[in-house]
């Protein structure tokens, strides 16, 4: 059977232990996926008792775009930190912020789905029309897809 869906890239992963701004943080990638036009789901937020080394927080993120008919991007943001707790800082003009020290990581993930609505699996005509748009007319485009 032909691919179903593709990465084009492998997940990539940040850790970080230190300061960082976690609700500009929070709100600067929710505004990346809007601002591309992607549906963004916050399918589960945890928030675990704190420790003695702090809070730890778990957040997974979906985030999909119906490219054309026959494709849909999709990301999935996965962003976890430890023994974190909030911390007040002086600005350089003397103003306080609230920032969040600890450990993060980070992982992005991005597929390419084809034929995500299962339009071209109706009867097997379909499926052969597919196989062929996918060996010979997606080969060709900036897709770059290695066959069994």
């Amino acid at each position: 059977m032909p691919f179903e869906k593709f990465a084009p890239a492998p997940a990539t992963w940040i850790r970080y232990t230190g300061v960082w701004d976690m609700q500009e943080l929070y709100e600067h990638i929710i505004d990346w996926f809007r601002k591309r036009k992607y549906k963004f789901h916050e399918k589960i937020y945890k928030h675990k008792s704190p420790s003695p080394y702090g809070v730890e927080r778990q957040y997974i993120w979906s985030a999909e775009r119906k490219e054309k008919e026959y494709t849909q991007v999709q990301y999935d943001v996965y962003i976890h930190t430890y023994d974190a707790h909030d911390v007040q800082i002086t600005m350089k003009d003397g103003t306080k912020r609230t920032y969040t020290k600890g450990r993060i990581w980070i992982e992005l993930k991005n597929v390419i789905l084809f034929d995500w609505e299962g339009r071209w699996n109706r009867n097997s005509f379909y499926k052969h029309l597919k196989s062929f748009y996918n060996k010979y007319i997606l080969r060709k485009k900036n897709y770059v897809i290695i066959f069994p």
